[in-house]
């Protein structure tokens, strides 16, 4: 996905910042804005839904994967109990255990690959925003990455 349009929304400005020459970009308010720059605004739209999406997606593969691994520990402790004590309904015990643990630590390793390239792609995201001097805040708004920011695009 290429977002080409973007730098043309961001215009670098010059201003003092003590005693120094310092260069702060920041971004026209949207009626400023031309026409031709709604392009730019709807790839900014995808950019900061995609990244919601993911960080939405990455809490829950991150709980899949808790549950998972913490599952795939007990069936492995259920195993060991009954491989050394004897016990009435060993075999029903042992039965369960044995079909839950490679069940669950496959699907512990499945989502922690999910996790990881879910990770990845929101990082690249925010990178890209990072690049353009935004950022998203905690409402799900897009802002300009400065000490007093303004709104791009609200939640």
């Amino acid at each position: 996905m290429s977002f080409h349009s973007l730098p043309n929304v961001l215009r670098l400005h010059r201003a003092s910042l003590l005693g120094g020459d310092t260069p702060l970009a920041y971004v026209e308010a949207l009626e400023e804005l031309h026409p031709t720059d709604e392009a730019a605004l709807d790839g900014l739209r995808r950019m900061r839904d995609g990244l919601l999406r993911s960080e939405r997606l990455l809490l829950g593969l991150r709980l899949l994967h808790a549950g998972a691994t913490g599952l795939g520990v007990f069936a492995f402790a259920v195993i060991a109990f009954v491989l050394r004590t004897p016990a009435v309904h060993a075999a029903a015990l042992l039965a369960v255990g044995l079909v839950a643990f490679p069940a669950l630590t496959i699907l512990s390793l499945v989502s922690l690959w999910a996790k990881k390239r879910t990770a990845s792609v929101r990082n690249t995201i925010a990178r890209d925003l990072y690049k353009l001097g935004l950022r998203i805040d905690g409402r799900g708004r897009l802002v300009i990455n400065a000490a007093h920011p303004s709104v791009i695009l609200p939640a």
